[in-house]
């Protein structure tokens, strides 16, 4: 493996220990993150919660000409 792998892969390592100690598992499937409300003014009557997730509705087009 190359100086480059190493250092990626090192990293990656380092991140994934971190946040096993910051949430207190090794298991990745329990880690959670703090959901967010967001609001729509100027009417404050509507509060959802935001995740930054994809969808999963996606769409693909292709023209041909």
């Amino acid at each position: 493996m190359n100086v480059c792998a190493r250092s990626l892969w090192g990293a990656l390592e380092r991140a994934g220990q971190a946040e096993a100690a910051r949430q207190g598992t090794t298991d990745p499937s329990r880690w959670r993150l703090a959901t967010k409300k967001i609001a729509f003014t100027p009417l404050p009557l509507a509060e959802i919660q935001y995740t930054n997730r994809p969808s999963g509705i996606h769409q693909v087009m292709q023209f041909t000409p």
